[in-house]
């Protein structure tokens, strides 16, 4: 095209379109390879697995190389507030067993009262002491079984926070790579 404008057979228009079209075409390029490796990093993430980059199923001849951005380390996953509310959700879970486990737990009281009198000119002095026991051999049962739930809900609130976990991070690898995308 650079050449035929240059002879004069095709007009200044014609030259920037074929310029756009070949623009267009590396952005396509560089959003069908981001899309690739970010469906292949999503596929690892709900397996269950560790993304290496061995999934790539094709390459794509490298075009035109374009300087790309990379995002400051103020995008770190761990320090949105997302992050902390998950890790407060797990510990308030943690909290909720030793609730539960404190209630199975034995109680000891010890009490101690006394007091004076003086009626019709008699003084007397009254004491009493008592202590109790309170063991809950009713509750173990049920209290067990709902120690056992409370440790299934910590467990579920961990994998829960792994699985959101790595979707935030597929989420600033794509803001990432659509700032790239925005730069070719």
């Amino acid at each position: 095209a650079q050449s035929a404008y240059a002879n004069g057979l095709v007009t200044k228009n014609d030259l920037l379109k074929v310029a756009l079209k070949r623009n267009e075409i590396n952005t396509k390029s560089a959003q069908l390879e981001d899309g690739i490796a970010l469906a292949s990093k999503a596929l690892c993430q709900l397996t269950g697995i560790d993304y290496t980059g061995e999934l790539e199923l094709e390459t794509f001849p490298e075009g035109n190389a374009v300087e790309t951005f990379v995002l400051v380390d103020t995008f770190i996953v761990s320090g949105r507030p997302e992050a902390e509310l998950l890790s407060l959700n797990i510990k308030a879970e943690q909290l909720r067993k030793k609730m539960l486990v404190g209630e199975a737990l034995p109680q000891i009281g010890i009490a101690v009262q006394g007091g004076y009198s003086n009626f019709f000119d008699k003084d007397r002095w009254n004491g009493a002491a008592f202590a109790f026991v309170r063991i809950p051999l009713t509750q173990w049962w049920e209290t067990g079984h709902k120690i056992k739930e409370q440790k299934l809900r910590i467990a579920q609130a961990q994998l829960m926070q792994e699985d959101l976990m790595g979707k935030m991070k597929l989420q600033n690898e794509q803001a990432d790579n659509q700032l790239n995308e925005a730069a070719r």
